[in-house]
């Protein structure tokens, strides 16, 4: 009787652990196109950014432009005075080059933001993406990301006061703060989100 009843029990937890795999499979690949959707929504923000930092330039440079071609217009009246004449075209030309150098510093400035903004998405991304993989994955993520694989781990998380302890199936990795704790696991292995996991 006792072994039908341990039978019985062990059943329940394999059914337990199949089905919270499939939850985990779904949910992983939930909170996976949530990355996605976020990461566009990020690169379509820094696109207008960028978009709009580059039409400010062009509009700050044409106003530079406007008002150096009204200067050097109103060199004309000094026609009569040759020396005053040429030392306002020479001022006049010199604000010209400003305006062109402005322009470039402005453009130069407006895609370094454009591309860091870009490398900050990516980041965020794949930050985002490993995440979902340490919340939601099943044996065969564990396994290659070097964590050991626990079909009844705990629920709690570390030092948890309040918590109701159940049989969870759960990937379990070396507790790190930084990547020197990791080494005696491997050159591989790196410091992530305080565990240690394997290098891709």
């Amino acid at each position: 009787m006792k072994k039908v009843a341990l039978a019985v029990v062990m059943l329940m937890i394999g059914v337990a652990a199949v089905i919270a795999i499939s939850e985990n499979g779904k949910q992983k690949m939930m909170c996976k196109d949530d990355c996605i959707n976020n990461s566009k929504i990020a690169y379509i923000v820094c696109k207008e950014n960028y978009t709009e930092g580059r039409d400010k330039c062009k509009e700050t440079f044409k106003v530079c432009m406007n008002e150096t071609k009204t200067f050097r217009n109103e060199c004309n009246n000094l026609k009569p005075n040759i020396t005053d004449y040429k030392a306002c075209i020479k001022e006049a030309s010199n604000m010209s080059k400003q305006c062109v150098k402005t322009h470039y510093a402005c453009d130069k400035q407006n895609r370094n933001e454009y591309l860091g903004c870009l490398k900050e998405a990516r980041t965020n991304f794949e930050g985002c993406r490993e995440t979902c993989y340490l919340q939601h994955m099943d044996e065969q993520d564990c396994k290659k990301m070097g964590g050991i694989w626990n079909p009844c781990g705990s629920a709690c998380a570390e030092g948890a006061e309040n918590c109701i302890d159940l049989c969870v199936p759960k990937c379990e990795f070396k507790i790190c703060q930084t990547a020197e704790d990791c080494r005696e696991q491997g050159k591989k292995y790196s410091c992530v989100n305080n565990n240690c996991i394997k290098d891709p």
